[in-house]
């Protein structure tokens, strides 16, 4: 009778000496995936503030710890304002860094000096639309997945250290490409749908 791949892997795993490296390796796991996550959003972070580097209109900016579920990477205007929070009030951002990551242009919805939903209405009526996913969510008028979700295995050895490089060329640039294709109709909402609120504006 052929053994399942189950089956085999069980065998193997409860052999003395492959038990005790399986435990070491699931003790040291959580902590390796962490780093490499964290390695990976810094040089995201770095290839952005390269890549605009010469564009004094645009600015990087991460909040929140990278464990925590509203981890950000943005790419926003200064002109477009930080709301009261130190959040920008409009950019374009990845969010949850640390699985099922999403990116897609982002509407600060509090404490600011904008009219949420008339900007969300505006941008979801823009043609790029039919290229994301929109739902419920107040703070993203539109999103689509990464291109790596850090849900899996997989995606975790795509940004290991011979790897890693190639994806942040790709995460960066997609963000980037995405900030300069909706910047003029950022920049139309930031004008057209003021309201009273508190916000610094960054010179």
């Amino acid at each position: 009778m052929i053994k399942s791949y189950d089956q085999e892997m069980f065998d193997f795993f409860t052999s003395e000496e492959a038990f005790l490296s399986l435990c070491k390796i699931a003790k040291h796991l959580p902590t390796v995936k962490a780093k490499l996550l964290e390695a990976f959003w810094d040089g995201v972070e770095k290839k952005l503030r390269e890549m605009v580097s010469n564009e004094v209109e645009w600015n990087v900016v991460r909040l929140e710890p990278i464990s925590s579920s509203i981890s950000k990477v943005m790419l926003y205007k200064p002109s477009w304002g930080i709301a009261a929070d130190g959040c920008p009030q409009l950019a374009v951002g990845y969010e949850k860094l640390t699985g099922q990551t999403f990116y897609g242009p982002f509407v600060h919805n509090r404490v600011s000096q904008l009219n949420h939903a008339d900007v969300t209405t505006h941008l979801r009526g823009l043609p790029i639309v039919n290229d994301f996913d929109f739902d419920r969510s107040t703070w993203y008028p539109f999103w689509d997945h990464a291109a790596l979700s850090f849900n899996t295995d997989e995606d975790f050895q795509q940004i290991l250290p011979t790897k890693r490089n190639e994806h942040i060329e790709q995460f960066a640039g997609d963000l980037f490409g995405l900030g300069i294709t909706l910047a003029a109709e950022l920049d139309y909402c930031n004008k057209q749908f003021r309201t009273t609120g508190s916000i610094i504006t960054q010179n």
